[in-house]
């Protein structure tokens, strides 16, 4: 991820973009709630939604046709 990224990981950058306000006026936060280790609710629709965090929730991020659904239908 890091060689994709050019960057190396690092957990204050993933929490600026977490937090931070893309687009309109949400954020990542918004839905998946703050921390991501506890579920959290879709900000408009009130889905519940499982942890983000892959800590938490093991799944998270596995399946990349998933991946790239979810954030191609929510994250514009």
């Amino acid at each position: 991820f890091s060689a994709a990224a050019g960057a190396p990981a690092a957990a204050a950058r993933g929490e600026r973009f977490f937090t931070a306000r893309h687009g309109r006026e949400w954020s990542c936060a918004s839905c998946h709630g703050n921390p991501p280790r506890q579920a959290g609710r879709h900000a408009s629709t009130g889905r519940p939604i499982d942890p983000l965090a892959p800590a938490a929730n093991p799944r998270r991020f596995t399946d990349e046709a998933k991946v790239e659904k979810w954030f191609r239908r929510n994250c514009n």
